[in-house]
């Protein structure tokens, strides 16, 4: 009894680190991995060290930071309001109420266990850490991705099934999913990771050449998903990387290590311009194949475009939104209406709503407008320490400005545990300390 008491106070540190990086080694398998479904809940690793982390760490909850105490407690909050809901739904409606439930359960659990370890470990040590699981998550989704883009082989799901009823064999179907059975999805998680890597080694000019080619990468799986807004991240994600390697090199007076590259780009557009090119066939329709066959193709789509569906559903979300601005419509009831067909504007079998912000706002009404006050004072605050010493506080702020991309790529955000680890991060490194101090 006594052993046990003494592994679980961890004295040393020893026990509790090792449990927090299984959690995050597990963690982009999600309930694939070994899953046990109990009811309300489904059990697989992560959820356990999950479950155990939370059990040590809010404990430390008085300790924390006031600014992280008091997220925090309103995502406990928002938990409670969005079980009071309930009482305002239609019944039928009560099975996306429970699952909007379990992810906001999820959500504070989450949250609350990182920022558990960023007060128990100390800055530097969660850093070693949270560093050691961003890198093995993208490691495993680079590794997937390239799989699935090798050979077009994915794990069976909704996404496989639309592709049986395709008629033709088109880019989207080499588009990594891995376990999220959605090339949007998997993007949303691949960027997001590699973002949060950019960040944490902004200081290392070493590791430039590799998130570049990273982000080189992504950009190809963008394209081949045809997911715009993640080629724009992508594109950002180089930019941001180019911009401040090339400052780095600038502040040391060493330029001439840099300018090879720039003109070496350069010429290789050259190249392309002034050679004769040969253009491979398209997967677009009408073309002729390179032995001269024609595709067959199936009559041109007349139905609404991507665009269109999202546009709908945003302007179905607004229109909940004037329904009961203060209270929402309450939890899961924006997929719900959808499916039901009891909306303005017609969506066809797409009830997802692609947009976060409308999301949570139509659904929760003041509680999510309280979730963008606290984004806009974390915001506020990085913005304010970066006016005033013009230091490198400027990559936090590109956090806030992708963070709201992200958001409207998949259809649904709320559950997806990427979510609850970029707003964590977006909160303890803009209200616990200044992150340029240890």
């Amino acid at each position: 009894m006594n052993g046990l008491l003494k592994i679980w106070q961890d004295k040393d540190q020893k026990v509790f680190p090792i449990i927090f990086l299984l959690w995050m080694i597990t963690l982009p398998f999600g309930s694939y991995l070994i899953g046990l479904n109990v009811g309300l809940f489904t059990i697989y690793p992560a959820f356990v060290f999950l479950v155990v982390l939370f059990l040590k760490f809010i404990f430390h909850y008085p300790k924390w930071h006031i600014g992280l105490r008091a997220f925090s407690f309103f995502l406990l909050l928002w938990l409670l309001f969005g079980i009071l809901s309930k009482n305002w739904i239609e019944p039928q409606g009560l099975a996306e109420w429970k699952f909007d439930i379990k992810s906001l359960i999820m959500q504070f659990v989450t949250v609350s266990v990182l920022f558990g370890a960023f007060h128990s470990f100390g800055k530097e040590r969660f850093n070693s850490y949270f560093n050691t699981g961003l890198i093995t998550f993208l490691v495993i989704l680079i590794i997937s991705g390239l799989y699935e883009f090798y050979t077009g082989n994915h794990i069976l799901g909704h996404f496989t099934d639309k592709m049986l009823l395709e008629a033709e064999i088109r880019p989207f179907f080499y588009a990594p999913t891995f376990v999220y059975d959605n090339p949007n999805d998997y993007l949303v998680y691949f960027n997001a990771v590699l973002v949060l890597l950019v960040f944490q080694f902004r200081k290392s000019r070493q590791y430039a050449w590799i998130f570049l080619t990273i982000a080189m990468l992504g950009l190809i799986f963008g394209i081949t998903a045809n997911a715009r807004i993640m080629i724009l991240v992508d594109v950002a994600i180089i930019l941001w990387v180019l911009a401040r390697t090339f400052i780095s090199y600038f502040d040391q007076f060493k330029l001439a290590l840099f300018w090879p590259i720039p003109v070496a780009v350069l010429l290789l557009a050259i190249l392309f311009l002034r050679s004769d090119m040969f253009y491979g066939p398209k997967y677009v329709q009408g073309n002729y194949t390179t032995d001269g066959t024609y595709e067959l193709f199936p009559a041109p789509y007349t139905g609404k475009t991507s665009t269109d569906i999202r546009l709908n559903l945003t302007k179905n979300g607004l229109e909940f939104i004037k329904e009961k601005p203060l209270t929402g419509i309450g939890a899961g009831q924006f997929r719900y209406r959808h499916s039901v067909k009891k909306v303005v504007n017609d969506t066809g079998t797409v009830h997802g709503p692609h947009n976060y912000f409308i999301e949570i706002i139509s659904q929760y009404g003041i509680v999510a407008w309280l979730f963008l006050l606290f984004l806009f004072v974390g915001f506020a605050g990085s913005f304010s320490r970066f006016w005033q010493s013009k230091s490198n506080y400027y990559h936090i702020l590109i956090l806030f400005g992708l963070y709201p991309l992200f958001c409207v790529v998949p259809s649904g955000f709320l559950y997806m545990d990427i979510n609850w680890l970029f707003v964590a991060f977006l909160m303890m490194y803009s209200f616990a300390t200044p992150f340029e101090q240890n």
